[in-house]
């Protein structure tokens, strides 16, 4: 079996009502709990500065504004908000959108379709995630030096994680609505 038809049954396997129901708990938590206490003290020290991660593109120069406004206690702060819980927050999403692909699209899309595939999206936008923090945690642990292409790669993989996000969402939107018209299953009920 090909490690894609391993991923695909381990997916099919962990893709029930109740998981997702438990992961989507998770994901409400940290937005909008634990990632607002983390860093409304950051954005005190900023003067209302957002993260650089929350934008949807940035040049190398909004950037380091952005980075120099953080100051010398924001950027120690947003490193650890950064190594901590934002390690966490992308496997959360990651699973709940793939999750519930696979859940919504099982029984709404035949198993060879296209749109099968798209399964993968969200895994692919965690990735881009984590690889913008490795970024931006360099950017910020580096300051005041300029890292230039550092600062662009970021911004290409912050583009990159928002562009596949959102696109994921859409379709997890698109299979709950086929999932509802064909009326087929309970979310709560498992499986």
């Amino acid at each position: 079996m090909s490690t894609r038809a391993n991923i695909r049954l381990f997916l099919e396997r962990w893709a029930t009502g109740r998981r997702i129901l438990i992961l989507l708990g998770i994901f409400l938590l940290f937005t909008l709990v634990i990632f607002p206490l983390l860093t409304s003290q950051l954005t005190l020290l900023s003067n209302g500065v957002s993260l650089i991660d929350n934008e949807f593109s940035y040049t190398p120069e909004k950037a380091y504004q952005m980075i120099t406004s953080y100051g010398a206690q924001g950027r120690p702060l947003y490193i650890a908000v950064t190594l901590t819980a934002d390690l966490a927050y992308p496997i959360v999403y990651g699973l709940l959108l793939t999750l519930a692909m696979v859940y919504f699209f099982r029984s709404t899309f035949a198993v060879n379709s296209v749109i099968q595939g798209a399964i993968y999206i969200p895994l692919a936008g965690m990735i881009a995630d984590y690889l913008e923090n490795i970024c931006l945690v360099i950017l910020l642990a580096t300051f005041p030096n300029w890292l230039e292409g550092l600062a662009q790669a970021a911004n290409v993989l912050t583009g990159l994680k928002w562009g596949l996000l959102l696109t994921s969402i859409l379709l997890v939107l698109a299979g709950i609505i086929t999932w509802l018209f064909t009326g087929r299953r309970s979310l709560a009920g498992g499986k």
